[in-house]
Parts: structure tokens; sequence; C-alpha cells
């Protein structure tokens, strides 16, 4: 398949009505790795910019817990707005026994997650709608509000892919990746067209970013002045956890050869590996 990008449009834990909590996208590479990042929304009224200062980042509230001090003291861990990362590989399969219409089902091997440091994996039954864009995903996972197993239902978006100025109209999809075992650390990092999410975990913590490729404009003071300026760049527009990943490696790819064998990229005592270079 194509490397694709994802977006949550909303999720339902049945039998409760649809709604969106987080900022949800998944990038996806032609050999089915994946990165797959949350971020819970604000309160409304409140500014609606992803957090981006790299701090720590501490776990979620608990089920049963809407103070924040009362998860520091029963949890022993404070708040996080990260709502779930994971990272890793997926597979799909025609289903044709079950039912009158034939359906896909997907499964996600999560080899880096943010809720545990256990190996999980997780499935959901595919439905793509007639408007070619949308898909509908039904299973059964833990509610984490109940901590209950709960039918739900989401729905996911195509986005599409676009390509960046400087690489000839060509789409781009590049995957980096991270195994350390005497450091305990996993890392991965995927870009997909205008946009790359990694996420890193080193023991149990954890550190995701998210850029995005873009034109910034610059105007003069003047009021009636117009646009003189436009500036194409990639931006960071999330980042939590302290540790440094090495997403703009995957930039520019007119400076990688996919024939020029293990390519990566060092970065103190880790080295990362480029495991796919697409064009299309």
């Amino acid at each position: 398949m194509e490397p694709n990008i994802s977006r949550r449009v909303h999720i339902a834990w049945w039998p409760d009505p649809p709604s969106e909590p987080t900022n949800t996208l998944v990038l996806t590479s032609k050999a089915c790795q994946y990165v797959d990042i949350r971020i819970l929304m604000p309160p409304e009224g409140q500014t609606t910019a992803l957090p981006n200062k790299g701090e720590p980042i501490p776990p979620v509230l608990r089920a049963g817990m809407p103070d924040p001090s009362a998860a520091v003291h029963e949890s022993h861990e404070p708040v996080s707005s990260l709502e779930w990362a994971f990272a890793g590989t997926s597979s799909s399969h025609l289903v044709t026994d079950e039912g009158d219409y034939p359906f896909v089902r997907s499964t996600w091997e999560h080899w880096i997650d943010s809720k545990t440091d256990s190996s999980v994996r997780d499935q959901g039954d595919m439905w793509p709608q007639e408007d070619g864009v949308h898909t509908m995903e039904y299973g059964e996972m833990i509610n984490p509000a109940t901590g209950l197993l709960t039918r739900y239902e989401e729905r996911w978006a195509n986005d599409e892919v676009l390509t960046t100025d400087y690489e000839d109209g060509e789409r781009v999809c590049v995957v980096l990746k991270l195994h350390s075992p005497e450091h305990h650390a996993r890392g991965m990092i995927i870009r997909v067209g205008h946009l790359c999410q990694g996420i890193l975990k080193v023991g149990s913590e954890l550190s995701c970013e998210r850029w995005r490729y873009g034109t910034e404009y610059s105007t003069a003071d003047a009021p009636a002045a117009k646009v003189d300026e436009a500036k194409h760049s990639w931006k960071r527009e999330m980042k939590m956890g302290r540790f440094f990943l090495p997403c703009a490696a995957t930039f520019n790819v007119n400076k990688l050869d996919p024939d020029d064998g293990d390519q990566t990229v060092e970065h103190g005592e880790y080295e990362w590996h480029f495991t796919e270079i697409e064009t299309w």
C-alpha cells in the first residue's frame, strides 16, 4: 500500500455518543510501520496549541481521579496531556465469512507503547465509506475512563499526502528506527509527505514529536502592506518529553541514496537506522 496519513474524526464508547477528546494522527509507511500519537485537547475556551516545550511526560490521570493532586498522591505520578502514543507494525486481511459483507480486519503490534513496557497487540474491523475518504473502525478495548473492556467505534479520515517545495513534486516517506537493548531504548520516526512524527522510549520514559511542512508569510508593519515574502519550512508543532529525536534527518531525502546500504544517524549513544526511503 501507499504510505498514508490517518486523522481520527471521532471515537464512541458504546452506548455513549461520538466525540473527539484528542488530536490524533497516525503516519503509516509502505511496509506498514506506523507512529500513532494522541494528545488530549484542552478544556473549551483554552488555547488549542499542542504542548511544545519538551518537558518530561508524566502519565495520564487514572479513572476516577479528577483532581491532579489525587493522581500524584495515589499513583505517585503527575498529570499529562498525552493520551496515548505507540508505534510498531500493522497488518490487514480481508474477512469474507463473518456477516453479509466483506470487511478488512487490521492488527497493530505495539513495539513501543506509552502505557506499558509489555508487548501489545490490538485489532479492529475496518469499513471504508462510500466517500472514499473516511473509514469506520469497530472493535473492543479498555475504556480509559472506566478501565473496562468496551465496544467502540472510531471514524478515520485519510488526509492528503502533500509534497515539499524542494522535492520536485514527489511525495516522500522515510522511516528511522532505533533499537538499543543495552540502553533499554526503542524509537521510531516516520515522515509521510509534509508530516513527521517520532517516539523514543528509554526505560519507561517517553518522548514524542510532531513536525509539519508549511508556508509562513512575512508582512511589513503597515496595515496596507501586502505579503512580501513566503517562507517554506518545517516547523515543530508538538514536543513532549526531554529526549532528542532526529526528525530533521528525514526532511531532505535528496541527501539519501536508497541503494547505499545501511544508513544511520548518530546522536550521543544512540544510532538510528533508515529502514525505509520511498518516493512516489
